[in-house]
């Protein structure tokens, strides 16, 4: 080998020269050239096509820079490149490829990769593709399939093919290594198969933690969780889910691990603010190993989990068990860490269609946890968020997620079939008239309407008076303010909205 290259005849007895440096970097091929050549000087990849022998060449290479020629290959041509560095051990490659194939896929929803993907929609009705979506992010591959017996594994059934991965079970999850956790959630929606692959390969990154190697292929196997991860993924919520698997013994993430028995016991009574959980001494911090101070979405998400009986007005309990239909939580001091633990709970809750938050201080801070739960929450039609300091941005946050609801009918706790409406002195603000005027416009039978002693500033008087307009029942509208600094409206700015009503 004076000329410094190597021959690597692949399938079909194709025949692709390789630089010596290069097959250095493909350990299967660097320990055949240390044990004996070959007879003829040719190494063997039987497995390999030439097409992909000549692409790992170039990868192997120790001066190639990654460039357009990845981003040129299809995604199952990618899935071959990955299975063929994994069988040549050629790890700078494999890395190369999974990050083009990351890449590719990043950022798109369910519908976006079944087009990209040329898969087909084989799920039986929209119901099972949205099941798909929303099972919590460590769902076993084999979960929902029959046993053998009722302690036995899993009986073999056919599995669906997957035409745009045509390479073996371990290339495949190879392939998926360096996506994203929120873009295999997606992937889950694209096909019953692609579901199967996104649940082997979520259910061990989220379960393989605190010395567990295999992945479990049942919800009773797994006894591990990575809170951070499901954090990472935008899937906070599934620790609540968690906390019904029944041998689930430890939440990792952040660098600490808790001990899910040992929340179940701790006193949480004692609880006055989930601020405090944190702090050394407190029965909840006493269930966490680590050094330093634990994260509250770590605290919060281990009660969610875990969590028994009211933690600070909250009955967590009974949330998590998902029986409620409707939940009274209005005057209760929850403020904005309290509705951050509300947002844990709320997608798990199936029954729930209403609940009422108001007048508990929950601020933009508390409206930023709810937003991504109550998207996420399949049957709420009503949310109380009334007299909880919220601002223009979280009004507008909040509207925003409520217009692609359509089952999610007031965000103010209303029926609409109001003909009196009464918030005098209640302490609303603009973004409080944000949410209620939508409402009001609709309310067909409305005739008196105070919203007098308030701060509703210009902002929410204009949003209120743009919802009145055109209204031929009203009879009474109090806008007025104290009489100390008689200001609700916004002053003449809103006087003028006010006027283009009359």
């Amino acid at each position: 080998m004076a000329d410094g290259k190597v021959r690597v005849r692949g399938r079909d007895d194709e025949e692709v020269t390789w630089s010596r440096r290069a097959a250095r970097n493909a350990g299967t091929l660097s320990y055949i050239m240390d044990d004996a050549a070959p007879a003829d000087g040719v190494y063997p990849a039987p497995m390999l096509t030439a097409s992909v022998l000549g692409t790992l060449a170039e990868m192997c290479h120790p001066e190639y820079v990654e460039g357009d020629s990845l981003m040129k290959l299809t995604v199952s041509e990618l899935a071959k490149i990955i299975e063929g560095a994994i069988f040549l051990d050629a790890q700078k490659a494999l890395n190369h490829a999974q990050h083009a194939l990351a890449s590719r896929l990043a950022g798109k929803h369910a519908d976006e990769l079944r087009e990209l993907l040329g898969a087909t929609d084989d799920f039986a009705s929209a119901a099972e593709r949205e099941a798909a979506l929303s099972e919590p992010a460590f769902t076993p591959g084999w979960h929902g399939r029959s046993a053998t017996s009722a302690s036995g594994p899993p009986a073999l059934q056919p599995q669906p093919s997957l035409s745009w991965l045509p390479v073996n079970d371990d290339a495949q999850e190879a392939a998926l290594a360096c996506v994203e956790a929120s873009t295999l959630l997606q992937l889950k929606g694209v096909s019953r198969s692609c579901q199967s692959l996104a649940r082997r390969v979520l259910c061990s990154r989220l379960c393989c933690c605190g010395g567990v190697r295999l992945t479990p292929t049942q919800l009773d196997g797994i006894t591990q969780l990575d809170i951070e991860q499901l954090h990472r993924a935008g899937r906070p919520w599934d620790a609540a889910a968690a906390g019904r698997l029944p041998e689930l013994a430890q939440l990792h993430g952040f660098g600490f691990a808790v001990d899910v028995a040992a929340v179940r016991t701790a006193d949480q009574t004692t609880v006055r603010c989930l601020h405090d959980v944190v702090e050394e001494g407190s029965a909840l911090r006493s269930c966490v190993r680590g050094e330093g101070e634990p994260p509250i979405e770590l605290m919060l998400s281990a009660i969610a989990c875990a969590g028994t009986g009211p933690v600070c007005n909250i009955p967590v309990e009974v949330m998590r068990s998902g029986s409620l239909t409707a939940l009274d939580l209005s005057g209760k001091q929850i403020e904005s860490y309290g509705a951050r633990l509300i947002s844990l709970l709320m997608p798990v809750m199936a029954s729930l269609t209403s609940l009422d938050l108001s007048d508990n201080y929950l601020r933009s801070e508390g409206a930023a946890a709810l937003a991504p739960a109550l998207a996420a929450n399949a049957e709420l039609t009503s949310i109380n968020l009334l007299s909880n300091k919220l601002d223009v941005e979280s009004a507008t946050m909040l509207l925003k997620v409520k217009a692609k609801k359509p089952n999610l009918r007031t965000l103010c706790g209303r029926t609409h079939q109001e003909t009196e409406i009464n918030f005098f002195n209640q302490g609303l603000g603009p973004g409080d008239a944000m949410l209620l005027a939508p409402e009001v416009a609709v309310m067909a039978s409305l005739t008196k309407l105070s919203l007098a002693i308030n701060k509703l500033g210009e902002a929410g008087t204009k949003s209120i008076c743009e919802a009145l307009k055109g209204n031929k029942t009203l009879k009474e509208l109090d806008l007025s303010g104290d009489i100390v600094t008689r200001s609700n409206i916004g002053g003449s700015a809103g006087g003028q909205h006010v006027a283009q009503i009359f």
